[in-house]
């Protein structure tokens, strides 16, 4: 039976390890997650420069932003996923039990792309308070991020519609069920221990994400797949396109797989690399994006 090469092997044990720190119940501080990775360093990655880089990725991370003195591993948790997808998306695959996807057909890794500038503190919370039926409270930045309101919510669900999370939930103050984007709750606050509600059937529930989130569903992310010339892996494979990419070798050339939902956002990334890229699926968007280097070319008179 072949082994796995020890630079896997230490991600393994690496991402076992923020497991730990992510779930432990009282969620240490700063102070003592930093004395935890240079002991874990010295341990076991003393001689791994990828492990290391990690590593420094993340302790800079948490000494520039600390969340009520707890750490933002989203962050890291995207960068080591996004270049070990394969064996990585398992070990990941837990961290969706903190948000009720099993019904909603959207891939695995979008999940990441939610929890990249947030602390997963504030979602371990929210699931928290609504599996135990308790009150919660939260900072919660309006959509012009120029005023800060306290909520007080009884959370009925937490669900993605679109590219957004969503907390569902009754306002305790304006005693309406209402909906909260994720990315603008700024900070979770207390658990109300000595409150206690009941959740609304599932019909209720239905109907309000029918009337309330249907403008977030957005279209159906499509498969996209891109050549690169090899020449240009070196390059392509430090960018980072999309959180479901995923990049193979095939017949000398270096592709790139993801599923993305506007091809408007694939353009932009082919712009960088022009002379070293060929759209090959889908026949459509590449049909378009002809047209538009053909507009290019007459506009600059080639």
């Amino acid at each position: 039976m072949s082994t796995e090469p020890d630079k896997i092997s230490h991600l393994r044990r690496a991402i076992e390890f923020f497991s730990i720190i992510i779930n432990r119940e009282d969620y240490i501080k700063s102070d003592d997650i930093l004395a935890d990775f240079e002991k874990y360093q010295e341990d076991t990655l003393e001689n791994d420069p990828i492990i290391r880089r990690y590593l420094k990725t993340i302790e800079n991370y948490i000494g520039k932003e600390v969340i009520e003195s707890k750490p933002n591993v989203g962050y890291c948790l995207k960068k080591i996923y996004r270049d070990n997808l394969d064996w990585l998306q398992p070990i990941l695959s837990k961290y969706l039990s903190l948000v009720e996807l099993d019904s909603l057909n959207y891939p695995v890794e979008a999940i990441l792309y939610h929890l990249k500038t947030k602390s997963l503190y504030n979602l371990y919370k929210l699931k928290e308070a609504r599996n135990r039926q308790k009150t919660i409270e939260f900072e919660y930045v309006n959509y012009g991020r120029t005023e800060v309101k306290q909520k007080v919510i009884n959370v009925y669900s937490i669900i993605l519609r679109g590219r957004k999370l969503f907390i569902i939930g009754f306002d305790t103050i304006k005693k309406e069920v209402r909906h909260y984007v994720f990315n603008q709750i700024k900070s979770v606050g207390e658990i109300y221990e000595d409150s206690s509600f009941e959740l609304p059937p599932k019909e209720e529930l239905s109907k309000f994400y029918r009337d309330s989130l249907v403008s977030f569903e957005g279209p159906e992310p499509r498969r996209v797949v891109i050549r690169f010339e090899k020449a240009a892996e070196i390059y392509v494979k430090q960018d980072f396109f999309h959180q479901s990419q995923r990049f193979y070798d095939k017949n000398s050339s270096l592709y790139l797989e993801m599923y993305i939902n506007n091809e408007y956002e694939l353009f932009t990334m082919l712009g960088k690399y022009l002379d070293s890229s060929e759209l090959i699926e889908p026949a459509d968007w590449k049909e378009e994006y002809i047209k538009k280097l053909k507009t290019a070319l007459f506009l600059n008179k080639i």
